[in-house]
């Protein structure tokens, strides 16, 4: 079987695959059986002692399953009863023996034929032509963006809170706000002071419970150490709030200034900014929050402008996790698809600018890091990942 060429009829095909994953040196059939030789391309040699088998090198044997072309591509979904016998290998001899429609066995040697791996099954699943061909359009629609859009005061869930407690310093007024609003308002120092005020009075935990940010009116708002502090405390109060049973069915909001900037669906206003790092990193962890307890939490964003304290009752009456409040008016954010402006071709990656890679010191990161040094000239990136520098390999 002639493997020359097979990587640009692939792309052509809409599989491309990059200089580190074209693997593929032989292939020949038996039967229903594939044989094939794969090798890790040269730069990639001095990265094959660091995996038990390189990724690429795996990858590039079922890469025989498609001289054929692309009308009919698998590609790997699952492996079980997977033995490794050796590691460091960067050439591999393998042999592909189909035991059902979609599923595999594989046996592989290193060139000397000493084994390296068996795997039992290997499923895959077929991927049509279609989804492989990415034309410009189905690019532009598959990038999306978040939009703010203003809610009507007829828009479902609209109303205004009756009832609520502010609990901390009040540096925003949201209590005299809600008061000049028509709702009744308590004011308590702390969650501890509202659930003793339920225990020692009638009336039950308000539906809705303000706490304004900062939590007090000398807080840093705009160094990293700030940020790392406020998420901290505000776990904190999170987790009292989620530990405390009387507050199960009542709804913790957390009313910020300068957290996130609008960006209005239509354009035309004047562009904001984020002016509170704090309060912004606050933000994200409620996020995450919400995830873990719908409906629990929820978000609003004020400005200065005196009309946002007359609607800041309506937007605590609303379903929605998040809002903000903008001269008066209501908006939330929508995931919107993004239209990006007509280019004539790739835009060019540059080398003074800074790359963040998301997972940076994992497997596909790290190549994706290697990647962009090597071939498009990078020098400053910054790899993200949960564990930093204690990551396997990440030094």
């Amino acid at each position: 079987m002639a493997v020359e060429g097979i990587y640009p009829r692939l792309a052509e095909g809409g599989l491309v695959y990059g200089p580190a994953f074209q693997g593929l040196r032989a292939a020949w059939r038996r039967g229903a059986e594939v044989f094939a030789e794969v090798r890790l391309p040269e730069p990639q040699h001095a990265d094959a002692d660091r995996f038990d088998l390189h990724p690429a090198l795996l990858d590039a044997a079922l890469h025989a399953t498609m001289l054929d072309g692309v009308e009919r591509v698998v590609l790997p979904f699952s492996f079980r009863g997977v033995t490794l016998h050796a590691t460091g290998a960067t050439d591999l001899r393998v042999r592909l023996t189909p035991t059902g429609p979609d599923t595999m066995s594989l046996a592989v040697a290193d060139g000397r034929g000493a084994p390296v791996a068996t795997v039992a099954a290997l499923a895959v699943r077929p991927v049509d032509q279609r989804q492989l061909v990415v034309s410009g359009r189905a690019v532009a629609d598959s990038l999306f963006q978040v939009a703010w859009h203003a809610v009507s005061a007829d828009a479902p869930g609209a109303g205004r809170v009756a009832r609520c407690a502010v609990v901390g310093v009040d540096g925003l007024g949201v209590g005299p706000a809600l008061l000049a609003a028509g709702s009744d308002v308590e004011s308590h120092a702390s969650l501890a002071d509202l659930a003793r005020a339920v225990d020692e009075g009638e009336a039950g935990v308000p539906p809705v419970v303000v706490v304004p940010w900062p939590l007090s009116r000398d807080a840093d708002r705009h160094s990293a150490d700030a940020a790392s502090g406020a998420v901290v405390r505000m776990l904190g109060l999170f987790q009292e709030w989620v530990r405390e049973e009387r507050f199960g069915d009542a709804r913790l909001v957390l009313v910020t200034r300068g957290a996130v900037a609008v960006s209005s669906a239509a354009g035309g206003g004047p562009a904001e900014s984020v002016s509170d790092l704090a309060a912004a990193s606050v933000w994200g962890m409620v996020r995450s929050a919400q995830a873990e307890h719908p409906d629990r939490f929820a978000l609003v964003d004020l400005d200065a402008d005196a009309g946002s304290g007359r609607v800041l009752a309506d937007a605590l009456a609303g379903a929605e996790p998040q809002c903000a409040v903008r001269a008066g008016r209501v908006w939330v954010p929508r995931l919107e698809r993004s239209r990006p402006p007509a280019t004539t071709g790739v835009p060019a990656l540059r080398s003074e600018g800074t790359v963040v890679i998301t997972g940076g010191t994992g497997v596909l990161g790290s190549l994706v890091a290697r990647h962009l040094v090597t071939h498009h000239g990078i020098r400053h990136l910054l790899l993200l990942s949960r564990r930093g520098p204690d990551a396997p390999g990440a030094t």
